[in-house]
């Protein structure tokens, strides 16, 4: 690589250097935009053995449109910032949501379990509705404490760079390594598999107040 980037996603340095300058504009915006409240939530699939990548993928971002119709979603909270990660467990891929909520307002305790509710429910009716499977076990929101929202971020970009061990489950940077540092064929198919299935897909996204406010330069490949 010659220090260069590539900007592939096959490229582990590139994917890194990617999410960990998204990890920095998140944490910045964050900071500036001082919420009061603050979710998590994590979506999912239920376990499909030997499904391709691509159509899991279009089924999460399928459930997810489906839970937004109208802009029910979008019109609640004061900023976002959405993952899609992908895992490749010994059973087969994995991909699931992760999604940061920033309210301006204080939430009351009943206020956070009626939206909670609420977002889950619309998750499994729309599943339910498109013949998507989806089990209420996979998903969850939690709040995060004000405290740490840094966490949350760090949580929420760790894609690209996690590469330690994860009981049996491989994440892309894992993947990545296996292929192009240990020669491991098998992982490089999963790699290019991957690659094809993401193509021309946004699997990171941010708006309003998860969105940086510092001005990055935008020439600058990273």
């Amino acid at each position: 690589m010659g220090g260069k980037s590539c900007r592939s996603a096959l490229c582990a340095l590139c994917s890194g250097r990617r999410a960990r300058r998204q990890r920095r504009e998140l944490i910045a915006a964050l900071r500036a935009s001082r919420p009061r409240y603050a979710l998590l939530w994590t979506y999912t699939l239920a376990s499909t053995p030997d499904a391709a990548l691509g159509p899991l993928i279009g089924n999460l971002a399928e459930l997810h449109a489906a839970v937004n119709a109208s802009g029910w979603l979008s019109s609640k909270v004061d900023g976002y910032a959405r993952v899609v990660e992908i895992e490749r467990p010994d059973s087969g891929w994995h991909p699931h949501g992760h999604e940061l909520f920033i309210f301006k307002k204080h939430l009351s305790r009943a206020e956070a379990q009626t939206f909670a509710v609420a977002l889950r429910d619309r998750y499994l009716s729309a599943a339910a509705r498109l013949g998507i499977p989806a089990s209420a076990a996979g998903q969850h929101v939690r709040v995060v404490p004000l405290d740490q929202l840094d966490v949350a971020a760090r949580y929420i970009t760790k894609q690209h760079i996690t590469t330690g061990p994860k009981a049996g489950t491989r994440t892309l940077a894992m993947l990545s390594a296996d292929a192009f540092t240990r020669g491991d064929a098998d992982a490089l198919a999963l790699i290019h598999e991957a690659e094809a299935a993401t193509y021309r897909r946004q699997l990171w996204r941010v708006s309003g107040a998860c969105k940086s406010p510092v001005l990055f330069n935008a020439s600058r490949r990273t």
